[in-house]
């Protein structure tokens, strides 16, 4: 079985998921339309948009987060898929020169 790895699209699906990380980042938990529930303070509704808007908060912070540490692991992969194809190369052209 063989494979093909295209570094420079890890790199590509790096940058997406990035994007998207930042897309998340800008999402607003407690958007205008439920803030004014919030603003009824002391009331049942006030604790529950606050409490979910926090649930939300922290679901889209580690949302983003794990987009990000995918970004990590795919560009680590570009780089050491480089790397290996280099130390393959060398190694071919020390054996076609007839050297170990």
């Amino acid at each position: 079985m063989s494979m093909t790895v295209d570094p420079a699209e890890l790199h590509a699906l790096a940058d997406r998921l990035v994007g998207q990380a930042e897309r998340i980042d800008a999402l607003d938990p407690l958007p205008p339309d439920l803030s004014a529930a919030v603003e009824l303070s002391g009331s049942a509704s006030a604790a529950a948009t606050g409490q979910a808007a926090a649930v939300a908060a922290a679901v889209y912070r580690e949302s983003a987060d794990r987009y990000r540490a995918l970004a990590d692991t795919a560009r680590r992969n570009a780089v050491g898929y480089v790397g290996t194809d280099d130390v393959f190369a060398a190694a071919l052209r020390r054996v076609g020169a007839g050297r170990p």
